[in-house]
């Protein structure tokens, strides 16, 4: 595989599939993979005037922005970065705002009991 692409698809085979099957079973399943890249909008001087991280979360499809300063404070990503992907917790998933199916049933039924 070409290092510098970073999308696109692989031919594989039956042996290399069971490989990644084998690695893709030692891995946390109580980890989230999520891809990060910081979008700019500039005036019309050329100055940047707001900024947002588009943060997509690989597991759940689901895409959401964020102001910089929530990010880097929930992720531990250092404030100069401006894109990569990275694993995170179900609680870093939840405070950075995605919805997962089993934390939002929870939350619905607490919302009925009360």
């Amino acid at each position: 595989m070409n290092r510098k692409v970073c999308a696109g698809t692989v031919e594989a085979t039956e042996r290399q599939l069971e490989g990644l099957g084998i690695i893709a079973e030692i891995m946390d399943k109580n980890r989230y993979q999520i891809r990060y890249t910081l979008r700019r909008v500039y005036d019309e001087y050329g100055r940047v005037y707001a900024a947002n991280f588009e943060v997509n979360a690989l597991s759940l499809g689901q895409t959401i922005a964020i102001v910089p300063a929530a990010f880097c404070r929930i992720t531990g990503v250092d404030q100069r970065a401006t894109d990569g992907c990275m694993d995170v917790t179900e609680a870093q998933l939840d405070e950075l705002g995605f919805i997962r199916k089993g934390a939002a049933t929870n939350a619905y039924s607490a919302v009925l009991s009360a």
